[in-house]
């Protein structure tokens, strides 16, 4: 029997499925994405890892093993004893333990030979009780469909602590991974006021991936209220890259998903978007109706690569130590406000030269 290890860090997950015997008068054949995914959310119930591992995809059962099996002792388990293994796992570290959970609702999306699956379920734990929404992406591989990526339900059965941010994101293909993620350009125009140019004095610092190190925050007030954040990058960001802004009081997520495309903006205040100019990522930060029309003062930036987590990639950019993330912050007011002070001081300067 392997031994689960507790360790510190990002903890890793796996997915799984149960085959769905087809009702008396049905014509045989293999499950539809929706009874698949149903019937492997039931799998969390009965801890059968060996059923699960028979519906992953060859890519995700290889994730699997090089990940989460490796928190096992001995090492190297079988992916069936590592696809449960870590269901409720981190009580041990105070956690609530994961009991059972419900099938609430499930509804596909099929597209020729890839599938989306929603579902909502009631999670059980010892300690309380939660409901969420799940996303799980499936292939059809040799005339079966297999899932390509774990949802949420195999972060959230851990613990009752949450799936990472990009658990529900579709899977980001190997192919690219290494490469700049593409810029799809801005769809809107920043300014004209500048309200603050903020270069970071520690830019250029080894300790921080180029790819995750944020240089240099811009800010610009737009006439209907809103503002324009302009983020300027050592090199560009990878597939997989996310930034946790938190602009005054508000805070958000944003991902760079697979083909660039962005994903947490739903987060923000409806209207607002992102985009690419001149090698720039640009925000439009919209603001909430009815409210005033203060520009930002203060920001701050924490930047991660979310590619450990992505089955299909098969060397994942995977910084280590100080270079696992990028930290960021500033206030643009106090930059103005210095910047006022220095062309003050330069005009007082001249008069007195003149004098």
């Amino acid at each position: 029997m392997a031994r689960l290890l507790i360790r510190s860090g990002l903890l890793l997950a796996s997915v799984a499925v149960l085959v769905v015997a087809p009702a008396c008068g049905e014509t045989k054949g293999p499950p539809p994405p929706s009874a698949v995914v149903h019937a492997y959310f039931n799998a969390y119930n009965t801890h059968d890892g060996k059923v699960m591992c028979d519906n992953f995809t060859p890519e995700l059962r290889s994730w699997l093993l090089r990940t989460a099996g490796k928190m096992f002792e001995p090492s190297n388990p079988p992916c069936s004893v590592a696809a449960i293994g870590l269901i409720g796992g981190f009580h041990e570290l105070g956690m609530s333990s994961f009991k059972h959970l419900k099938v609430l609702s499930v509804k596909q999306q099929i597209q020729v030979s890839s599938a989306v699956v929603d579902v909502t379920a009631r999670y059980h734990f010892d300690t309380e009780d939660t409901t969420g929404a799940d996303k799980i992406y499936l292939t059809r591989h040799n005339g079966r469909w297999l899932i390509e990526k774990p949802g949420a339900v195999y972060y959230v059965t851990m613990s009752a602590n949450g799936p990472p941010s990009s658990a529900v994101d579709p899977p980001i293909p190997n192919k690219g991974a290494g490469d700049p993620a593409p810029q799809p350009a801005a769809d809107f125009n920043c300014g004209p006021k500048l309200l603050g140019d903020v270069p970071n004095d520690d830019e250029n610092n080894p300790r921080t991936a180029s790819s995750l190190d944020i240089t240099r925050v811009a800010a610009y007030a737009n006439s209907d209220g809103s503002a324009c954040i302009v983020f300027s990058f050592r090199s560009p960001p990878l597939p997989g890259t996310e930034l946790s802004l938190q602009i005054d009081e508000d805070e958000s997520v944003i991902r760079i998903g697979a083909g660039g495309r962005f994903y947490g903006l739903d987060t923000l205040v409806p209207g607002s978007r992102a985009g690419w100019k001149d090698g720039k990522l640009e925000l439009l930060w919209a603001v909430p109706k009815g409210a005033g029309k203060n520009p930002p003062s203060s920001f701050e930036i924490q930047t991660q690569s979310l590619q450990i987590s992505e089955p299909e990639i098969k060397h994942p950019f995977n910084p280590q130590g100080d270079a696992a993330e990028g930290m960021f912050e500033g206030n643009f007011e106090s930059r103005a406000a210095d910047e006022r002070q220095l062309a003050q001081w330069k005009g007082g300067q001249k008069s007195k030269r003149k004098s």
